[in-house]
């Protein structure tokens, strides 16, 4: 990822848990990651993280 990239994660919510992205989630962020945003998808868990 180059310096000042953006990140974005999307998952289906009906295959991947709320706790399972949630961990995902911090985990980038244990490393390092910010949160940008957390748009809102129709049937999807999303997130926009920042190195």
């Amino acid at each position: 990822l180059k310096p000042d990239g953006t990140f974005f994660i999307v998952e289906p919510a009906f295959h991947v848990s709320k706790k399972s992205f949630e961990e995902t989630v911090n985990r980038a962020e244990a490393i390092g990651f910010s949160q940008v945003k957390r748009p809102g998808m129709i049937l999807s868990r999303a997130v926009v993280l920042k190195k």
